[in-house]
C-alpha cells in the first residue's frame, strides 16, 4: 500500500465526529463527507502536507460546502530524519611536504525505517455506539502490537490505537402530538393543537446540546399550555436536568384536582412519578432510578386505559408499570408544565421539548422519540 495513501488516511478517524439509533421509519439520515487537499507549509503544517474537512450533508448535493464543514484535521509531512553517525576520520598521512590528504572513512549506517499508518472502515451496527448504525472507522500503527506481524499491511486488533464513528441520524417520531413545547427561547406550540402557551419559566437555560437559551428554567413557577382534549389514551413526554432530590415538583399535569380523569407526571424526592386519577380510584406509582442527578434525562409516562396499563419511561426504556384501576378518563382543557395538578407542586431545574398525545405510544415508539432527540436535540 503506498505510504503517503495511509498516512491521509490515517488522519480520516481524527477528523470524523461521533454524529449520534420501532414504529413505522423515518426519515433517511444525511451522508457524512470528507474532502481533502493539499496544504502548503505554514503555520498549520511547516513543512506542507494535506487538510482534511468532514461534516455532514445537510443540502444532499453530495459536495462538501464551506458551511457544511464541521471538523477539520492536518496530516503533516514529516521533518527530515536525523544524519547517521559520522564514519571515522581516514589516518593522517604522513608529515611531508604538501602531502595528499587522507582517505575519506566510510558512511554510517542508514537509520531504521518507521512504520506505516493504516486504516480499517467497517459497517457498524446498530446499538450503543450508533443507535440507528452507521460506519467504524479504525486507525493504528502497522508495529506489530499485541502479537501482530510487524509490516504485513494489515491493521491488527493489537494494532488499532483509535476508533471512532460515523452515525446515521436515527429516524425521526411519526406520530404527531398535540403538544410540542420546545422552548427554544419562546412559549411557542409546534403541535397539532396549535396555539401558544402562556405563563412562563423564570428564565431560558442551556439545553442538553449546550446551546444557551433553547431550554425552559424552573424556580417554582409554571406555563399554561393550549387547551387540549384527552380521553382515554395519554402520554407524556419530556427532557429534564435538575438536581430536584428533595420535595415535590410538577412536570407535567392536568391542572384540575377533582376530575375524573386527571393524569400527571411528577418528580418526588429525586425519582419520577406517575399519577393518575380515574373514576375507580387513584393510580401511583415511582420509579425506582433517581433523576436528580443534574443530567439531562428523557422521562415518559404512557396511560393505556385498552390495555388497563400506566407505564413509566427513563432515557427510551420502560423502568416500572402499574395496572390502572376502572374507570373513565377523560378532559379538556390547558395543562400544567413546571407545576403540579394544584398550586402546589412546583418544580425546579430545566425542561425542554415536551410532548403531549393523545394515545398511548407503544414502547418502541418511546426509544424512537429518545434516539432522535438525544442525536439532534429535537429541532
Amino acid at each position: 500500500m503506498n505510504i503517503e495513501k495511509l498516512k491521509i488516511a490515517a488522519a480520516v478517524a481524527s477528523a470524523l465526529a461521533l454524529v449520534a439509533c420501532g414504529g413505522s421509519d423515518g426519515d433517511d439520515g444525511r451522508s457524512a463527507l470528507l474532502s481533502m487537499q493539499a496544504e502548503a507549509a505554514g503555520s498549520n503544517c511547516a513543512t506542507g502536507g494535506t487538510r482534511i474537512d468532514a461534516g455532514t450533508d445537510q443540502d444532499g448535493d453530495g459536495v462538501l460546502q464551506a458551511s457544511e464543514v464541521t471538523n477539520t484535521q492536518y496530516l503533516c509531512n514529516g521533518a527530515a530524519g536525523a544524519a547517521g553517525a559520522a564514519g571515522s576520520a581516514g589516518s593522517a598521512g604522513a608529515t611531508g611536504p604538501a602531502g595528499p590528504a587522507g582517505a575519506t572513512g566510510p558512511a554510517g549506517a542508514a537509520g531504521a525505517n518507521g512504520f506505516n499508518s493504516l486504516i480499517a472502515i467497517s459497517t457498524e451496527a446498530a446499538g450503543s455506539n450508533c443507535v440507528a448504525g452507521g460506519t467504524r472507522i479504525d486507525v493504528g500503527l502497522d508495529n506489530g502490537d499485541g502479537g501482530a506481524t510487524a509490516r504485513d499491511n494489515v491493521l491488527s486488533a493489537g494494532e488499532i490505537d483509535q476508533t471512532s464513528y460515523v452515525c446515521r441520524t436515527p429516524p425521526a417520531p411519526t406520530t404527531v402530538p398535540l403538544l410540542k413545547l420546545m422552548f427554544d427561547g419562546n412559549l411557542a406550540n409546534s403541535g397539532s393543537a396549535g396555539g401558544t402557551a402562556t405563563g412562563g419559566p423564570s428564565s431560558y437555560g442551556t439545553d442538553k446540546c449546550g446551546v444557551a437559551g433553547r431550554a425552559a428554567d424552573f424556580n417554582v413557577d409554571a406555563v399554561t399550555t393550549p387547551s387540549v382534549t384527552l380521553t382515554g389514551q395519554v402520554t407524556y413526554a419530556a427532557w429534564i436536568k435538575t438536581t430536584f432530590a428533595s420535595g415535590f415538583g410538577g412536570l407535567v399535569a392536568q391542572p384540575d384536582p377533582t376530575s375524573a380523569g386527571l393524569h400527571q407526571m411528577t418528580i418526588i424526592n429525586g425519582n419520577l412519578a406517575s399519577d393518575t386519577f380515574l373514576s375507580g380510584g387513584q393510580t401511583f406509582f415511582q420509579s425506582p432510578a433517581d433523576v436528580s442527578d443534574d443530567q439531562w434525562h428523557h422521562v415518559a409516562t404512557v396511560i393505556d386505559r385498552v390495555a388497563g396499563t400506566a407505564t413509566m419511561y427513563i432515557d427510551g426504556v420502560s423502568v416500572n408499570s402499574s395496572a390502572l384501576t376502572s374507570g373513565t378518563q377523560s378532559y379538556t382543557g390547558s395543562l400544567f408544565v413546571g407545576r403540579a395538578r394544584d398550586t402546589a407542586g412546583g418544580y425546579a431545574g430545566l425542561i425542554d421539548n415536551v410532548r403531549v398525545y393523545d394515545v398511548a405510544l407503544p414502547a418502541q415508539e418511546i426509544a424512537t422519540i429518545y434516539n432522535y432527540e438525544a442525536a439532534t436535540c429535537g429541532n
